[in-house]
């Protein structure tokens, strides 16, 4: 608990023990909370499922780590990918969008080119 309260981390999901009398709970902040859990596991679902994180047969810890990191950066291309495909086919010429993430694309030409910033 003190090393999450050290870096501003809190910590979502019912207290341990009894609940308390006069506790008010934030239904709107546990509902986004439940929201944010939901995303996290459906990726590493989708992770397992079509990158073989489910298939990792290494015995060092150097090796599985590298393993994990470059399933997760072939999900990341994937994901890339798919941003700049719907790009090409949906923003006209010339149009910049940035996403809710940050994540900046733009249609630059007539040939299809899609530049994908990441901040």
């Amino acid at each position: 608990m003190a090393y999450c309260k050290e870096r501003g981390i809190r910590l979502s999901g019912p207290a341990l023990g009894r609940p308390k009398k006069d506790a008010v709970r934030d239904r709107r902040l546990e509902y986004k909370d439940n929201c944010d859990r939901v995303e996290v596991e459906r990726a590493f679902s989708l992770a397992k499922r079509r990158f073989g994180l489910t298939e990792i047969r290494t015995y060092l810890k150097e090796t599985t780590q590298s393993v994990i990191a470059l399933s997760i950066l072939a999900l990341n291309l994937g994901k890339l990918q798919a941003i700049q495909v719907y790009a090409n086919f949906t923003l006209p010429t010339g149009t910049a969008v940035e996403s809710k993430t940050g994540l900046k694309m733009a249609a630059m030409s007539k040939s299809g080119f899609c530049a994908v910033d990441i901040n």
